[in-house]
C-alpha cells in the first residue's frame, strides 16, 4: 500500500462546553491520493474544528500531522506561505471568502499572479480553468453577486484548483444548493478527482451526498472519531449507536441493490 497523503495522529484542540463545540480529542486519520474521505457528524461535533487545523487557520494543541512526507504543523513563515497551496479548502458558500467588488476573472487571475505568471499566460489559464469546471468566458467579468449559487461554487473550485492542490477540503460544498445543481457539482468533483488524482476530506452532516461521493467515512461525535470504514459498510452496517442515530435520521438512505455511484 502506498504512503497516505495526509497522516493525521491524535490530533488536538478543545474549547470549553460554553461555545457550543467540543473541538477534537485525539483524532486519527489518513487520506490517500486520490481518494475522498468523509468527515461526518451534527454541529459542534468539531468537523470545521478539523478543517481549521490543517489548513492552520488555528494551531493545535496536541497531535501530528504529515502531508506530502512534511511535518505539516510544524511549517512556519515563507516555508508555510509556500506550502499553503498543495492543500486547499472549499467552502458552504464562497462569496463571503471572495471580494465581491472583484470580478470572476480577477478572482480567478489571483492565483496564477501570486505564481509570477505574464498576463497573457494568466488570460490563458484563467480560460482554461473556466472551461475545466464548465463555466462559460460570459460570466468572466460578472462579480461574485451576480452568478448563481452553483456557479460561484464552479468558481471557488477552480480557484482553489489554481495552485495544483494535492488535497482539496471540502466543508459542506453542496448543502446550500439546490439539489439538481448539487448533483452536477457532485458529478464535477468527482471528474475533477479522476483527472487530477487530488485526494478530498469531505466535511457534511448529510450522509445521502457522503454516500454518492466517499470511499471512507469518519463518524465524529463530541470530538472524537467513533466509528470509520467503507462507505458502504458502515451506512449499511453502522456499528455505533451515533452512527446508527445519524442514519435512522434518513430512513431512506439505504435502498436495496443501490450503491454509492448511483444516480
Amino acid at each position: 500500500m502506498s504512503t497516505p497523503l495526509l497522516t493525521v495522529q491524535n490530533l488536538r484542540k478543545l474549547y470549553s462546553r460554553g461555545t457550543g463545540s467540543v473541538g477534537l480529542d485525539g483524532v486519527s486519520f489518513s487520506v490517500a491520493a486520490g481518494e475522498t474521505v468523509a468527515l461526518v457528524g451534527e454541529s459542534g461535533s468539531g468537523k470545521t474544528t478539523c478543517a481549521r487545523l490543517l489548513t492552520r487557520l488555528i494551531e493545535a494543541e496536541g497531535g501530528a500531522v504529515q502531508f506530502g512526507g512534511v511535518d505539516w504543523l510544524a511549517m512556519r513563515g515563507e516555508a508555510l506561505r509556500h506550502a499553503r497551496g498543495r492543500l486547499q479548502m472549499v467552502f458552504q458558500d464562497p462569496i463571503a471568502a471572495f471580494n465581491p467588488r472583484a470580478s470572476l476573472r480577477r478572482l480567478l487571475s489571483d492565483p496564477f499572479r501570486l505564481q509570477g505568471l505574464g498576463r497573457q499566460e494568466i488570460a490563458a489559464r484563467v480560460r482554461d480553468a473556466f472551461q475545466e469546471v464548465g463555466l462559460p468566458d460570459t460570466l468572466l467579468d460578472r462579480l461574485p453577486h451576480e452568478v448563481s449559487g452553483g456557479q460561484r461554487q464552479r468558481v471557488a473550485i477552480a480557484r482553489a484548483l489554481a495552485s495544483k492542490p494535492e488535497l482539496l477540503i471540502l466543508d459542506e460544498p453542496v448543502s446550500a444548493l439546490d439539489v439538481s445543481v448539487r448533483a452536477q457539482i457532485l458529478n464535477l468533483l468527482r471528474r475533477l478527482q479522476r483527472d487530477r488524482g487530488c485526494g478530498y476530506l469531505f466535511i457534511s452532516h448529510d450522509l445521502a451526498v457522503v454516500r454518492a461521493i466517499a470511499d471512507r467515512i469518519l463518524v465524529l461525535h463530541q470530538g472524537r472519531i467513533v466509528e470509520e470504514g467503507d462507505t458502504e459498510t458502515v451506512l449499511a452496517d453502522p456499528r455505533h449507536p451515533y452512527t446508527q442515530s445519524l442514519i435512522a435520521a434518513v430512513p431512506r438512505l439505504i435502498e436495496p441493490g443501490r450503491t454509492h455511484h448511483d444516480g
